[in-house]
């Protein structure tokens, strides 16, 4: 690897070197890669015409932590289907009027009220 202030050229396998810039060289522990340190790359862009590879390691590092939260939030999707399916299982279940029985409910209630005396009249 050869470094200069925009970056570095990284010698790639079968003699093919690819161009990293700093901002790709940056390691997870916050340090940068450095000359003659063997570390893993991901080619990033490939143009033919321009015959320039672009490659970095920060993606390497940075796509496993997208993967470990993007699993995260997955698994948080799965529990809250979960407890709304439980929920909705569980109101299924519940008894519910329906008009009809609200119909039936309010005619017994006219029955009552006129069966009961009044309060205050002798009878």
């Amino acid at each position: 690897m050869r470094k200069d202030d925009k970056g570095a050229l990284v010698s790639l396998p079968f003699g093919i070197e690819g161009f990293a810039p700093n901002r790709h060289l940056n390691k997870e522990d916050g340090k940068q890669v450095v000359q003659d340190e063997t570390a893993p790359f991901v080619v990033i862009e490939f143009d033919r015409n321009e015959k320039r590879i672009l490659v970095s390691h920060t993606r390497i590092w940075e796509q496993v932590k997208a993967d470990e939260k993007e699993a995260v939030v997955k698994e948080q999707k799965a529990d809250a289907a979960k407890a709304k399916k439980a929920v909705k299982d569980i109101q299924s279940k519940v008894e519910k009027a329906t008009l009809g029985d609200l119909g039936v409910l309010a005619e017994l209630k006219k029955k009552m009220d006129s069966d009961t005396p009044e309060e205050g009249k002798e009878g």
